[in-house]
């Protein structure tokens, strides 16, 4: 099915394989680069949730002292 795919698509839009595999490859970076960013404000994010989970423990603990 993905030959199928990819021989229609050189065929609509009349690229050779090299012109399709540079743009396939083109828009897999991009997206590879928006994931790569979501995820690295998702961590940053974890990260902060962290850090006040740790903050709340630690007042819990000076206030027992």
């Amino acid at each position: 099915m993905k030959l199928l795919g990819k021989y229609i698509a050189r065929l609509l839009y009349r690229w050779d394989d090299q012109k399709f595999e540079e743009k396939y490859l083109n828009k897999l970076e991009k997206n590879w680069k928006k994931w790569k960013e979501n995820r690295q404000i998702d961590e940053n994010e974890y990260l902060r949730t962290i850090e006040a989970k740790m903050e709340e423990e630690n007042e819990k603990i000076r206030r027992r002292d």
